[in-house]
């Protein structure tokens, strides 16, 4: 994206299914939708195909016809979108549709889950103990600081000493209360079993556990691993001069509650000239923008994590405190030194990504169209390469490539202008 355009670019090969229940890929026709010709404004999915058993693309159109012709300012596109995702009643008709409001909040409650068990097991790992009350206790603090509170940015001066500040929460209502209220004990209690797998969760943890998640619906947080698709709206809005670009995971939705968190927000003009961004197994891409690829960055993490609190053990054995002080200490020396490591790492690959703006930014700031399609086509194109090289058909051919400008929307498919 630059201050004259952003393009879209995508494969053509979808993830149908939950985690659960086996995923299976499968080519579509396109991932990339027109929201209004005229604005012009475009959304783009990724990982599930499906909302709420609807493929996307029946959704986006949809959402099309809901927001009519007349061009609407990008936000208004955005809060519109929202509520329409929420509101189960907007989709009514769309065949598949019916059944998965409860699937979504138990795929949802099932997520929560999994963030409590692996704050569990790092504990467990860390401290060498076994599953208990006290470690399960704390693993919940852990969580609920995750749940209600967003941490400081690693780029504020002064992070280190800020205060986490409380999530935005919403007004709950009376629909949404008793679809929780009635599905709330049966969800948690299916997850706790099939993420546990016959380890018991203490008894007197599982209430407070059942009110943070209870909690989590009403603030804007989702489970790290809840993410069932990905959106990215984009373009111009009524009366923009500059394009913008919206990105959301989506969790799921449910009794009028749409469960998502907006991972990206940029407004081309506001300080930023030029802007690269890959979503979903790209790798590689991420690789060449931030300097590490997920899989090695969580693996340099949990080894800087172990080499730590390993140096923490050794200087409080030397201390000669007590075996219960030291375990408190390292606890409380850990979660600081985590939050430390990943300040850290945030910082290492802002600093590469401004060496890399800083050789594109020549290049792209000032690209027409044509320009922006064409290196949005090759940003794909590196991941469809990996996953050709290794033989893996959850990404393919061919690549479509959406660019919305202030004269419209041009379309290419494998380099070839539509």
């Amino acid at each position: 994206m630059n201050l004259h355009g952003v393009a879209l670019g995508a494969d053509s090969m979808v993830t149908l299914g939950r985690r659960r229940g086996g995923r299976v890929s499968q080519p579509v026709a396109r991932k990339i939708s027109i929201v209004s010709a005229k604005a012009p404004v475009a959304a783009m999915t990724n990982d599930n195909a499906l909302f709420v058993g609807v493929p996307w693309t029946l959704v986006l159109e949809r959402f099309g016809v809901h927001c009519g012709e007349t061009p609407l300012p990008f936000d208004e596109y955005r809060d519109r979108l929202v509520t329409f995702l929420a509101d189960f009643d907007a989709l009514s008709g769309m065949e598949g549709r019916d059944g998965h409001e409860l699937d979504s909040f138990n795929e949802y409650i099932f997520g929560f889950v999994i963030d409590y068990w692996r704050k569990a097991a790092q504990l467990s790992r860390d401290f060498e103990v076994e599953f208990g009350e006290g470690l399960a206790s704390a693993a919940l603090g852990q969580l609920r600081h995750d749940v209600l509170f967003i941490a400081p940015d690693a780029d504020d001066a002064g992070a280190e000493a800020s205060e986490p500040i409380a999530r935005d929460a919403i007004a709950p209502t009376p629909r949404l209360m008793s679809f929780v209220a009635e599905h709330l004990p049966d969800a948690l209690e299916n997850a706790l079993g099939y993420v546990f797998q016959g380890v018991e969760v203490p008894e007197a943890i599982v209430p407070a556990l059942a009110e943070l998640a209870s909690q989590s619906i009403l603030v804007e947080w989702i489970p790290e691993f809840s993410s069932d698709s990905q959106l990215i709206l984009a373009g111009f809005g009524a009366g923009a001069i500059t394009p913008s670009l919206l990105a959301m995971d989506i969790a799921g939705a449910f009794a009028g509650r749409l469960k998502y968190a907006i991972t990206d927000r940029v407004d081309a003009g506001a300080g930023q000239r030029m802007f690269i961004k890959t979503f979903a197994q790209a790798q590689l891409g991420t690789a060449m923008l931030s300097g590490a690829r997920p899989t090695f960055e969580a693996l340099a993490m949990r080894e800087c994590r172990d080499e730590v609190l390993d140096l923490v053990f050794k200087a409080l054995s030397a201390a000669r405190l007590s075996e219960k002080v030291a375990n408190a200490l390292a606890r409380d020396i850990l979660f600081d030194s985590q939050a430390a490591l990943q300040r850290g790492m945030d910082r290492a690959k802002a600093h590469h990504n401004a060496h890399f703006r800083a050789q594109f930014d020549p290049l792209l700031h000032t690209a027409d169209a044509a320009t922006l399609a064409a290196f949005a086509r090759k940003m794909v194109e590196v991941t469809v390469l990996e996953h050709e090289l290794l033989r893996a058909d959850s990404v393919g051919r061919p690549i479509r490539v959406v660019t919305l400008t202030r004269d419209g929307v041009r379309t290419d498919i494998d380099g070839e202008t539509q």
